[in-house]
């Protein structure tokens, strides 16, 4: 009898943690449609709640803001980005090839998610302001969750010679994703003409040009 009444506890606990995760999945799905129609500021946490049909004290039990959503959010867009990596690395395809293709899908994202965009870049800088002033603040998680597959892609092109060797694979892995934010920021405050694309293959090729592998001497 024990054993059958703790099969049946942990059944209705599975099924509370199923609703649970699924009720937050509305939610971030709710907000991501809202923010790309009428933007982020523009979107309250009323019209999250009623496009997700939920109470405003069920949002706050999965999210304390609107900024969590949006963090949220990009999590998945990562995890997307991290899943491309693997798979291309796995296929035997060129680091750098792979580093170029990345760049080029997180900045066609950027520019279809242009206000979201806003706030991951703020939120990367403000904690790196922070703690400029506070060493002891907590790195950014978005901003780790972002660097994540740079990071493999730099390992990689170390190990294939692509990349120098003699330089700290998270040193490299600084300057690559540094640069990319300081271009998703000029774009995003209207510096840099055009679309995001071409300027951030164009830098990304000017970095490269100097962290290349060099080649041995004849």
């Amino acid at each position: 009898m024990e054993n059958s009444s703790t099969a049946v506890v942990a059944e209705q606990l599975g099924r509370r943690e199923k609703k649970k995760a699924l009720t937050r999945q509305t939610i971030i799905d709710a907000a991501g449609k809202l923010f790309s129609v009428n933007g982020f500021d523009a979107t309250s946490i009323d019209e999250i709640c009623q496009a997700a049909d939920v109470v405003k004290g069920t949002f706050y039990y999965h999210f304390k803001s609107k900024e969590d959503l949006v963090i949220e959010l990009r999590r998945e867009m990562t995890e997307q980005l991290e899943e491309f990596v693997a798979s291309e690395l796995d296929s035997g395809n060129s680091p750098l090839d792979i580093l170029r293709a990345l760049m080029i899908k997180d900045a066609r994202w950027t520019e279809q998610n242009e206000e979201l965009s806003v706030i991951f870049v703020s939120q990367i800088y403000m904690n790196r302001a922070a703690s400029l002033k506070n060493p002891d603040t907590p790195p950014s998680r978005l901003r780790g969750a972002l660097r994540r597959p740079v990071s493999t892609v730099v390992e990689a092109a170390q190990q294939a010679g692509q990349l120098r060797a003699d330089v700290n694979p998270d040193e490299l892995t600084e300057m690559i994703f540094g640069f990319y934010i300081h271009a998703k920021r000029c774009w995003l405050n209207a510096r840099t003409p055009g679309t995001l694309e071409p300027s951030v293959l164009r830098w990304l090729d000017m970095l490269l040009d100097g962290l290349g592998a060099p080649t041995a001497s004849v």
